[in-house]
């Protein structure tokens, strides 16, 4: 039934397209006429208002904003869709008398988990092994010695924290996080 009905709204989708004259890459309304086998744009119906313009599709322009900003433009996350996992993230608070301590667990954190062993140095200075490299959204508290849950299940502990930020360059900001 579901498909039934997905192919219909496409058939009607795509009947609106061609009435209009899209075809869908964006050039529509530009072009006259628009060929894909092998390229023929024919004359143009509209021209770019500065000269040496280049025209990008709707969509293009919107995704080279979002991660590429101007110069001064605000810091730019690195993009959801690229953390596909989720962690639980325990931080640090101290050492008690009982032992350390740890703030409320925050579940279910979008990250990009890779867990492959790697040599990290410690705040200590001592070269250490990590067999997890967690990549979150900047802002996220986690200070040295927190504990994270990656998918897999099992607690690990974070040795180093590097917030990653390049104002006004084309680099999406970032925690990174190297667990034991």
């Amino acid at each position: 039934m579901t498909n039934r009905i997905a192919a219909k709204t496409f058939m009607v989708l795509k009947k609106q397209q061609l009435a209009s004259g899209d075809d869908g890459t964006g050039a529509g309304g530009v072009w006259d006429s628009v060929s894909i086998g092998p390229v023929s744009l024919s004359g143009r119906s509209r021209t770019s208002s500065a000269t040496g313009e280049t025209e990008l599709a709707p969509r293009a322009v919107r995704v080279l904003r979002r991660t590429h900003p101007g110069p001064g433009d605000r810091v730019v996350s690195v993009p959801r869709f690229l953390l596909r996992h989720r962690v639980v993230v325990e931080p640090h608070l101290g050492d008690s008398a009982y032992g350390k301590r740890f703030g409320p667990a925050r579940s279910d954190v979008p990250a990009l988990v890779a867990e492959t062993v790697r040599q990290v140095r410690a705040p200590d200075g001592r070269q250490t092994t990590s067999t997890a490299q967690v990549i979150v959204e900047p802002g996220l508290v986690c200070p040295v010695g927190s504990r994270l849950t990656p998918p897999t299940g099992r607690t690990t502990t974070a040795i180093s924290v590097a917030h990653h930020t390049a104002r006004g360059l084309p680099i999406p900001a970032c925690t990174e996080v190297m667990c034991e």
